[in-house]
């Protein structure tokens, strides 16, 4: 007899009678008996492997889906965060461009301011020392720089 392409005996039990013999017809039965047991064992076997087939198919169908559930509230928290991250950013660069300007305007303010202290200082200078100590200090700064 074949399985599957193998070979293979199969023993028979056939009762031990000393002075009786087994007619061909009745080992042709049991053969038969034999051949539809084995037949009832493979589509039993079947039947197990098509239901833990079907079993294992389902438990990895929910753990895709679970998955791709995990993935997908990943994925929208990925998104939140990103939007956060550009306010946040457009919130900084916004208040750098005003304080930039603000540093600007004071620089510009503080170099008005120093002008004017230096033109009050310069009149008030020759004020005091007059027209020709005035070059006379010129040509001395002059000569220390």
């Amino acid at each position: 007899m074949q399985i599957n392409g193998r070979k293979i005996s199969i023993p028979i039990w056939i009762p031990y009678a000393p002075f009786e013999t087994v007619s061909p017809l009745e080992l042709q039965k049991q053969i038969q008996a034999l051949n539809e047991e084995l037949q009832k064992l493979r589509s039993h076997n079947e039947e197990v492997l098509t239901h833990n087939l079907q079993d294992m198919e389902k438990r990895q169908v929910e753990a895709n889906k679970q998955q791709i559930s995990s993935m997908l509230e990943l994925q929208k928290n990925i998104e939140a965060q990103n939007i956060e991250l550009r306010s946040q950013n457009e919130e900084l660069m916004h208040n750098l461009q005003e304080i930039e300007k603000k540093q600007k305007n004071f620089n510009s303010d503080l170099n008005s301011r120093l002008r004017h202290v230096e033109t009050v200082a310069v009149l008030d200078l020759k004020k005091r020392l007059g027209p020709r100590m005035m070059k006379q200090a010129c040509c001395e700064i002059r000569m220390k720089s």
